[in-house]
């Protein structure tokens, strides 16, 4: 299994449905946004911490996503209370715990290139 599929399989953002409001997926290019922010180079070698870690930063990300959505869905006479964002935000906590945080040279390096791409935003440091 390729590295974005396992980070895929492991935050359940795999197939036609996935984690983020209106069941959208994550791209390729915020995965990477995600492994560079966790210090995982993807060059082929990974290991199940760099997925893990990686799919922990996608799922803090998700949580922020969802937490702009409402937490009560009224269902015909019904009403549904649910919190998809604390939902991930426990699912992330798991995954830190058992695989750690990115490495702070990771962090750094993608916070000071000169245009990194955030989920659905470019930053330019001041810098440049």
């Amino acid at each position: 299994m390729d590295f974005y599929a396992a980070v895929r399989f492991e935050i359940g953002d795999s197939g036609a449905i996935g984690v983020l409001p209106g069941g959208a997926n994550f791209s390729e290019e915020e995965i990477d946004y995600a492994a560079e922010t966790e210090g995982v180079d993807i060059d082929g070698d990974e290991t199940a911490q760099d997925v893990g870690r990686t799919g922990a930063r996608l799922l803090e990300i998700a949580s922020v996503h969802w937490a702009s959505q409402p937490d009560e869905v009224e269902l015909g006479p019904s009403m549904e209370k649910r919190s998809q964002s604390k939902l991930l935000a426990q699912k992330a906590s798991i995954l830190r715990d058992k695989w750690g945080t990115g490495s702070e040279a990771g962090r750094d390096r993608a916070r000071t290139a000169p245009n990194y791409v955030g989920v659905g935003f470019t930053y330019t440091t001041p810098n440049n």
